[in-house]
């Protein structure tokens, strides 16, 4: 190159120690990551993140590192912090509810299932969710469809209503 004027010649390129450096570091990150078993995008290295493994990620984490830790926090807080006759009944739990809370279309979702099924009512969604209870959310919806066969189905909410049963 022919440079004027007293300019100098700046290599742009890295040297094969300097990417062998960064490879080094990167190879370091993966290593401190599988050590403490944490997903690599915890620690912000996103070289091999993509949504779908991020997800998978995300599960594997909660079910390999945090559960048996969870485990054993409670299992030794159950038995130095309990008295010996609160034991049986009593026990101290680690909640990961927040670690699994979804996106809202999803959560939303999930609570149409378990009401349309009967397995939560309003106002347990609702205190899921963040929300006050209500003061007629406390009933449980089933589908008339799976009662048992010959039964005869009770009446829809506010069917009837004001007009006093026929004698029989």
């Amino acid at each position: 190159a022919v440079l004027d004027e007293g300019m100098t010649f700046e290599n742009v390129t890295m040297t094969s120690e300097d990417a062998q450096l960064l490879e080094s570091r990167q190879f370091s990150v993966i290593e401190i990551c599988r050590l403490f078993g944490v997903p690599p995008h915890k620690i912000h290295d996103l070289s091999n993140a993509h949504f779908a493994n991020i997800e998978q990620s995300e599960l594997a984490y909660r079910s390999d590192t945090l559960l048996p830790i969870g485990v054993q926090m409670r299992e030794e807080r159950n038995r130095v912090l309990l008295w010996d006759d609160e034991q049986g009944r009593l026990e101290i739990d680690v909640d990961y509810d927040e670690l699994l809370r979804a996106d809202k279309l999803t959560r939303y979702q999930t609570y149409q299932i378990g009401l349309n099924n009967g397995i939560i009512n309003r106002n347990e969604a609702r205190i899921d969710d963040g929300r006050a209870p209500v003061a007629d959310g406390d009933t449980f919806r089933v589908p008339l469809n799976t009662g048992a066969p010959g039964a005869t189905p009770d009446p829809p909410l506010g069917a009837g209503q004001g007009k006093p049963p026929a004698p029989s």
